[in-house]
């Protein structure tokens, strides 16, 4: 079975490959060269490479790892698709999209905002850096970012859109709004 090509292993393949090479150079009296180490380690790699279903990531290092070894990427599958459809605000109104980001729960966070008038034109944004946080938090933080922002620009017709069920409920029923807020 063919293993996955991993940058880690890279070492220990050509110390392996220098190792065979030595060996042939003192028992079958064969001249080692360093050429030949390395495209054994070229062509091993390239032949394992090529061979994996091992998904490639996006790290530019690896990337350029497996390019200089000729080795064809497996870009991750799309979990799915999902057509989403923006509209405009009514004339007169302004519209703010937020969302909060969160690598984890509790982890670092943040949020941000776009503000568009009715002619989809981008009028503000925002983002910040929450810190340690829950992601219902930094939701939470965006909408409440976009209210303060709507007031300091005098925008009297807000609509809020957001795609986190907590912060919808959280508008319609006070109780749920975290105590810190």
């Amino acid at each position: 079975m063919v293993k996955d090509v991993k940058l880690e292993e890279s070492t220990a393949l050509l110390e392996t490959v220098s190792l065979k090479e030595l060996n042939k150079a003192r028992f079958e009296d064969k001249i080692w060269s360093w050429k030949t180490c390395t495209s054994a380690v070229s062509a091993h790699a390239k032949l394992v490479g090529n061979n994996s279903k091992k998904a490639s990531n996006s790290d530019i290092n690896n990337f350029n790892f497996l390019k200089k070894f000729d080795i064809n990427l497996n870009p991750r599958r799309q979990l799915a698709t999902l057509e989403i459809y923006w509209s405009p605000p009514l004339d007169g109104w302004i519209k703010c999209n937020t969302d909060g980001v969160a690598i984890g729960n509790p982890s670092v966070d943040a949020y941000g905002g776009i503000f568009r008038n009715h002619l989809a034109e981008h009028v503000l944004s925002f983002c910040d850096f929450v810190g340690i946080e829950s992601s219902k938090n930094a939701e939470f933080l965006g909408a409440l970012k976009a209210i303060e922002l709507a007031k300091q620009h005098n925008f009297s017709k807000l609509w809020i859109e957001t795609d986190c069920t907590f912060v919808v409920n959280a508008f319609k029923n006070h109780d749920l709004v975290p105590w810190k807020f």
